[in-house]
């Protein structure tokens, strides 16, 4: 019996349900969206019951258009399925920052020494309203935009005022306490940031706060042939990835939803949580789709040829088989390709789907007055009798919803543009 509460176990449960996640990637050198995976959308809005976007100042949306139209994305909003997180919060290291008041008051640090606050958007309507510019990046009219723009700021999740704070409170928990996860959050920044895998001897680590929230950061990477600014740099950059992470744990628990931006930080989110994680990851979820997707010759999203009929999709995530579907991928990490296939495409599901389909009445009927007969599969005649009929179908052969929602709902989901009579995007 779990030792948790009612309300934990709800919460939790909650939790699972609910995706934090960016679908883009940004180059802030150019200050441009690179790419936007619109198939991951359609993917997490599958594997979840509300997908939370977080939004690099709305950019994602001229190309959120190109694919559902402007009717699509609004339908999407106004459903409560998508959501909108879009803040301009972060956490910064300020110590060497002069031109702020306080850290002029207190005086700047030299190198090796670090301070830390969060930078946010000093107005946030004005932010906000900035942001939904980019929506008028579209051949769209005029009328569907300002509609859209309102779905846009209805579906905006609360912006904390002091969002940010517990993040940054928790950075100098670490520091004050010389958790070993600042050697681990450091380790990793030269892993994936500057290539480096041997140091050539153990990364030494040791934080003391000199004065109230500012912390001098004493490590050998001098000693291992780095210069004093390159040290410094690489100890800020470890440590705001650490900061990195506690911002994501703040926002799962501001809004109750797993955060797709942990896949990056895992070996650092492991170290926190444990095995806690292996719970809460929304990676082996997604990697379980994408196995189905292969091993079942679905289609993806092709953005050139394909927009989405958003009211079908939203039809789609109604159905029992897709709750069915999504409660089958999350376990299937264990499960081989081969079975998977089995599942998908397999004669007991065909049968199933059959006996499940708009002639299950008819076929029930005709099974066992001997007159049953499924061309490709043979006679089922003598196989069910009176109401043993719905027993066997709904218990002893698998459930069709898992083979129903592969083969016929989701590729149902993808229209050829030409079918679609939305403006398209510029570009």
């Amino acid at each position: 019996m779990s030792m948790l509460g009612g309300d934990t176990v709800r919460q939790e449960r909650n939790i699972a349900r609910r995706l934090i996640a960016p679908c883009c990637t940004y180059d802030p050198q150019k200050q441009e969206v690179v790419d936007v995976d619109v198939g991951a959308i359609i993917r997490d809005l599958i594997l979840f019951d509300t997908l939370i976007l977080q939004s690099i100042r709305l950019k994602e949306f001229p190309y959120l258009i190109g694919a559902f139209g402007t009717e699509g994305v609004t339908a999407l909003l106004k459903s409560g399925r998508l959501r909108v997180h879009c803040q301009c919060v972060t956490i910064g290291q300020t110590g060497q920052t002069g031109i702020l008041e306080s850290r002029a008051k207190k005086g700047v640090l030299p190198l090796g020494h670090y301070s830390f606050s969060t930078v946010r958007a000093a107005d946030t309507r004005e932010y906000v309203h900035g942001c939904l510019q980019e929506l008028h990046k579209t051949k769209a009219g005029q009328k569907d935009i300002i509609k859209l723009k309102r779905e846009v700021v209805d579906a905006l999740v609360p912006w904390a005022e002091d969002a940010g704070r517990e993040a940054v409170c928790q950075l100098e928990t670490d520091l004050r306490s010389n958790s070993e996860i600042v050697r681990a959050a450091m380790i990793l920044t030269l892993r994936t940031e500057y290539g480096i895998t041997d140091l050539g001897a153990a990364l030494k680590l040791r934080m003391e706060e000199i004065t109230a929230n500012d912390f001098r950061v004493h490590s050998n990477l001098r000693a291992l042939g780095f210069d004093e600014p390159t040290a410094h740099k690489m100890i800020e950059r470890g440590l705001l990835g650490l900061g990195g992470l506690n911002q994501r744990i703040e926002e799962m628990h501001t809004h109750s939803a797993i955060s797709g931006f942990l896949e990056r930080e895992c070996p650092l989110f492991e170290d926190r949580l444990g095995f806690l994680l292996k719970g809460l990851r929304p990676g082996p979820k997604q990697e379980n789709f994408q196995r189905v997707v292969e091993i079942a010759g679905l289609p993806e999203f092709i953005s050139s040829v394909e927009r989405v009929d958003v009211v079908r999709l939203l039809e789609v995530l109604e159905t029992k088989e897709c709750r069915e579907f999504r409660e089958w991928v999350a376990a299937l990490s264990q499960v081989t390709d081969s079975e998977i296939a089995d599942r998908v495409g397999g004669l007991r599901a065909r049968i199933g789907a059959v006996l499940h389909a708009g002639v299950g009445k008819v076929l029930r009927f005709l099974v066992p007055t001997g007159l049953g007969v499924i061309p490709g599969i043979g006679p089922l005649a003598g196989t069910f009798a009176g109401a043993l009929d719905l027993f066997l179908t709904d218990r002893i052969l698998p459930r069709a919803g898992i083979y129903t929602f592969v083969n016929r709902m989701y590729p149902s989901i993808f229209l050829p543009r030409s079918d679609l009579k939305w403006p398209a995007p510029e570009g």
